[in-house]
């Protein structure tokens, strides 16, 4: 019986009621080409978003950008598609039923620090690796997580460190296990789980919360698209913003192509400007723009080379 959040194989976008129900579960800043990704997943695997099966996680990166001519610190949200490791069983027992194939997992193996491997972990701490085999076919796919590697971790703030939280504290040896048995899964069946992690395997990177993981906002700009019938640079407005571009690119030495880009589109405000789309009046003032930062850049360069001179003047003449 299909519903109205129901994904189907026909579908190529969200329908109006399932993208409201992914807002309701947190993702609702995520970008048309993510959502576009975690449907394609959807569809791919058979999972269900809205039963939990699978989910998207956003998390905030701090990355530095070009603005003004001075590189600053800005957040980026990286959207990631998980699921359970129940979710993976599910899709690998699909795919093998489909292909009428041999599906097993004959060991799921523990070890100390000793390297000796257990069938079961007894230890009084935590093990060091576990290792999960995978049959799949005539083939045998064998994955091995480290501890160090998997733990999820919180911050103690009366021991002034990172240590495992709740679930790595309580159940490290199922923990570590579910990282390998993931490892060897998406090696069993790469066609069918590559570019999904669990959230275990994810612990490491941040202790999952929330759909989306908080960090300070910032105001987000308008993107406004240029207006119909406005005038569009010329080849030889666009060969003196390149010209323009160069000379940027050699006085910020450090600064990359993507750089230069993004300080573009900061002085423009569209996220979406190019080449082939950029107006007269955008072109014009992105060069002027750039123009003024690289002689500010110059003439801070120079002062500081006088200021060495001058310095090195006395010592000079003294010698």
């Amino acid at each position: 019986m299909v519903n109205d959040l129901t994904v189907t194989k026909e579908q190529e976008w969200w329908s109006d009621t399932q993208l409201a129900a992914l807002q309701h579960m947190g993702v609702q800043d995520a970008p048309n080409a993510d959502l576009a990704v975690f449907l394609h997943q959807c569809k791919r695997t058979g999972l269900d978003p809205f039963s939990r099966q699978v989910y998207m996680i956003g998390r905030k990166n701090k990355v530095k950008q070009w603005q003004n001519g001075q590189q600053v610190d800005v957040w980026e949200t990286k959207w990631t598609i998980q699921t359970a490791i129940d979710g993976f069983r599910l899709i690998a027992r699909r795919a093998a039923d489909h292909n009428r194939e041999k599906f097993a997992e004959p060991e799921t193996l523990w070890c100390g620090e000793d390297g000796i491997w257990h069938d079961v972990w007894l230890g009084a701490g935590h093990p060091s690796a576990a290792k999960v085999v995978v049959e799949r076919g005539d083939g045998v796919f064998t994955a091995v997580a480290l501890f160090n590697e998997y733990c999820g971790t919180r911050y103690d703030k009366t021991l002034r460190k990172q240590v495992p939280n709740s679930m790595w504290a309580s159940k490290p040896a199922v923990m570590l296990a579910k990282c390998a048995e993931a490892l060897a899964l998406r090696k069993a069946f790469p066609q069918d789980l590559s570019g999904l992690y669990t959230a275990d395997e994810m612990d490491a990177v941040e202790e999952v919360q929330a759909t989306v993981v908080e960090e300070p906002k910032e105001e987000k700009p308008e993107w406004p698209a240029p207006s119909e019938g406005v005038l569009m640079a010329s080849e030889t407005d666009l060969d003196k913003l390149h010209e323009t571009k160069n000379q940027w690119l050699a006085v910020f030495a450090s600064a990359s192509e993507r750089d230069f880009n993004n300080e573009l589109r900061r002085i423009v405000g569209r996220r979406d400007v190019n080449r082939n789309n950029i107006t007269l009046t955008e072109c014009e003032t992105a060069t002027q723009a750039l123009q003024a930062q690289i002689i500010k850049q110059r003439t801070q360069t120079d002062d500081g080379q006088k200021a060495e001179t001058q310095k090195e003047a006395p010592n000079e003449q003294a010698d």
